[in-house]
């Protein structure tokens, strides 16, 4: 068996990557706590950048990327950010952004670099923009601190983003570079026609509860389950009136959920996206080399069929 039979023969039979979650976000409409430290990107050419509160006075709703690479990977044991560790000859972050770069639905980008309370912001913050300046990201308006939890983070993104009610935001995890700008078209076009979607795979292992002691209580239908990986797509105006009653409510704070999980608690349909189990985020060391037969395979097929395997950042 060869390595490209080995990673078919793992996705089909192994069950899902792990799924992201997170805490839940702050009410946006206070003021960050957060130094605002961020790079305004002046050596990109931004004259041609509209805002998204400019272009809503032309009734055209704005798409825009919220990219999360402010973690600081301490399962990787890199020593810096995971977001910088290579992945077939360039960063893991670069993957992700050509991705959003590449979808043509992507309007504005925002990266959220570092970790503020490990003093790792502006040092991550300058390799971010050395990155994008290399690689001609032109859809990044703003690189962010981040902050000391991804829901910290998120918020400071959302905040820079500035967006309007009826535009549409995607949160994604910097260290998920397999989320093909197809699956991101996706995920906008639910959000437009659902306000609010979410990406995700059916798992294929038997999924059980668990009570205090560690002991399985219940096994569920899998069938109604969910592995849910990002982006997750909203409307900015619902997404922050739910994120508004979970601050209220302390919600926020509940271990384990993440945008989609606010959304649904205070009444909000999540749109469910499939996408395929490739679209796997980077936390450990034996997820990246699972990243590099992912993606050996997935430019094996490209090649294949002789499409575009949207890995021109490597050339």
């Amino acid at each position: 068996m060869n390595h490209k039979e080995l990673v078919l023969c793992v996705l089909s039979l192994c069950g899902q990557p792990r799924g992201h979650f997170c805490l839940g976000f702050p009410n946006l409409s206070e003021k960050c706590d957060a130094p605002q430290l961020h790079h305004d990107l002046n050596k990109i050419d931004t004259s041609t950048i509209v805002s998204p509160k400019e272009q809503s006075l032309t009734g055209i709703a704005m798409n825009i990327a919220i990219i999360l690479a402010g973690g600081i990977g301490r399962r990787m044991n890199l020593g810096y950010n995971k977001v910088f560790a290579e992945l077939a000859g360039a960063p893991i972050l670069a993957h992700t952004l050509t991705n959003f770069e590449e979808c043509d639905r992507v309007d504005q980008v925002v990266v959220v670099a570092g970790n503020d309370s490990e003093g790792t912001a502006a040092e991550d913050i300058a390799r971010v923009s050395d990155l994008i300046e290399e690689r001609g990201f032109g859809k990044v308006i703003s690189v962010v601190a981040g902050g000391a939890t991804r829901m910290q983070s998120a918020e400071h993104g959302l905040a820079a983003a500035d967006a309007d009610d009826k535009d549409i935001v995607l949160v994604q995890d910097g260290d998920r570079p397999f989320t093909p700008p197809e699956l991101i078209t996706r995920a906008i076009e639910a959000a437009e026609q659902h306000d609010a979607a979410v990406c995700g795979a059916q798992p294929k292992d038997t999924i059980q509860l668990l009570d205090a002691e560690g002991l399985a209580v219940e096994t569920l239908d899998r069938s109604r389950t969910l592995s849910v990986f990002t982006p997750v797509a909203a409307r900015w105006g619902i997404l922050q009136k739910a994120r508004e009653k979970a601050q209220r409510e302390g919600y926020i704070d509940t271990p384990g959920y993440e945008d989609s999980a606010v959304l649904q608690r205070y009444g909000v349909k999540v749109k469910v996206v499939p996408c395929d189990y490739t679209n796997i985020k980077i936390t450990t060391p034996d997820d990246l080399e699972f990243a590099e037969l992912i993606f050996e395979m997935l430019a094996d097929r490209a090649d294949e069929m002789q499409i575009n395997p949207n890995l021109r950042i490597l050339n």
